[in-house]
């Protein structure tokens, strides 16, 4: 692994714990009991699927840089001949 694989991992993997912990904290916003005088002015629960779309993919893209397989773009090698 060259240090710039190294660098995007350690970037990768940063960007995946702090979309988790934001995950973390719209699943605790979700699960509130609903006040009617204070209604929620920003959607949590959308906010949580984007956010889990977002993990996968992240995820993903630290796995490949792991195992040191890059993805087929087009059925050819990316970075391949």
């Amino acid at each position: 692994m060259n240090p710039t694989d190294q660098t995007e991992l350690i970037l990768t993997l940063v960007l995946f714990f702090v979309l988790l912990a934001l995950a973390v904290f719209c699943g605790i916003r979700v699960n509130r009991p609903a006040n009617p005088l204070k209604p929620r002015m920003f959607p949590y629960s959308g906010a949580m699927m984007l956010l889990a779309v977002m993990i996968v993919a992240t995820a993903a893209h630290a796995f490949t840089l792991y195992a040191g397989v890059r993805i087929a773009v087009g059925g050819k090698p990316v970075g391949g001949q």
